[in-house]
């Protein structure tokens, strides 16, 4: 697991142990592509239909994981198997291309119970890149429009390379 992976893993394995449920935004599809980074039951996360709940291993927590297919209702009855207990098990839904609705979300009481989280690829790639770059050569390579998980992927294997 890369560096960019590896971070985003930490922080994703803190909000389960401290909230047990975390409803995970990606609005800009950030984040799509590390789940083949995760696994799965020996499967690569990318591989899982839409609303399926399934087990990952996010450190040293297993979580319930549920990849939204486009159904939040279908989301939610899926949590609901895993939540609805006093201690909930660790449970992640991972919401690609959704932004929060502050006002009518059908998650808003796992959001409230748990954690909303909603992770920006350019602060987490700034704090990855640090011990390889100088902050103006950072401010350079986050300073484009389509930034991706792949762009700091790359730049961390470089950078380690050298």
């Amino acid at each position: 697991m890369n560096r960019l992976a590896q971070h985003l893993a930490r922080q994703l394995e803190r909000h389960l142990s401290e909230h047990r449920v975390v409803v995970w935004y990606d609005p800009r599809r950030e984040w799509e592509s590390v789940f083949a980074d995760f696994t799965v039951e020996g499967k690569n996360c990318a591989d899982l239909p839409g609303d399926a709940l399934s087990i990952v291993t996010i450190g040293v927590v297993t979580a319930r994981v549920a990849h939204f297919g486009g159904s939040f209702l279908q989301l939610r009855l899926l949590s609901e198997q895993v939540a609805a207990w006093d201690t909930p098990q660790p449970l992640v839904l991972f919401l690609p291309g959704e932004s929060p609705d502050e006002e009518n979300s059908v998650l808003m009481e796992l959001e409230i119970g748990g954690k909303r989280w909603a992770p920006a690829l350019k602060r987490l790639a700034r704090e990855v890149l640090k011990p390889y770059y100088v902050d103006g050569k950072i401010d350079e390579l986050l300073d484009v429009a389509t930034l991706t998980y792949a762009d700091v992927v790359a730049w961390l294997e470089q950078a380690a390379g050298l």
